[in-house]
Formats: C-alpha cells, structure tokens, sequence
C-alpha cells in the first residue's frame, strides 16, 4: 500500500479544481439533455430583451425570472423563459388615429 501525503494547501487547491470540473460537466450534460434549440447567448438574448445594463441581466438571472446556466464564463438563456418574460410585461396600446 502507498501513502501519499499532501500539504494542505494544494490539497484543498486540488479539491477546488475538481468540484469545479464536477460543476462543469454536470452543466454541460444538462445542457444536453435540454432542448437545445431553446438556449440563446447574451447577444441574441439581448436582441430580444432590450436591457443593456450588465445589472438588470444579473437581476433577472438572480430573481430566477429569466432562465439560464452558466458553463464557465458563458452564460445562456432560455428564449422561452425570455418571451415568457416579454409577455407577461408587456401591456397592450391601441392608436385611435386621431378617432375620438
């Protein structure tokens, strides 16, 4: 049997990395595994949904309104959740064209 000894620094270094890479590939298989036709990338996300701010992204995201996953930096969204967002806020106006 062998023993193999490590400082605690690049023992937890270690741990790190690895739960990292867990977290990686269990995000990519559920991206997989989930209509891939539906998940967008920021820009196309932000064609659709109007809001420039970095902020009000993160505030969707966080308030779970808009669905998405994150695979490293990448960020996706769900369109559905997005036009579901959309048309949940959206009011409908109707012009008179000058009729009273």
């Amino acid at each position: 049997m062998e023993i193999i000894v490590f400082e605690n620094e690049s023992f937890y270094r270690m741990q790190r990395e690895l739960i990292r890479m867990f977290q990686l590939a269990i995000e990519e298989a559920l991206l997989k595994n989930t209509n891939e036709s539906d998940w967008i990338n920021e820009e196309d996300a932000k064609k659709i949904l109007p809001y420039k701010s970095k902020k009000k992204w993160a505030q969707l995201r966080k308030s779970g309104v808009i669905r998405f996953m994150q695979v490293g930096r990448k960020i996706s969204y769900s369109k559905k959740s997005i036009m579901d967002f959309m048309s949940k806020h959206s009011t409908k106006q109707t012009f008179n064209h000058g009729k009273n």
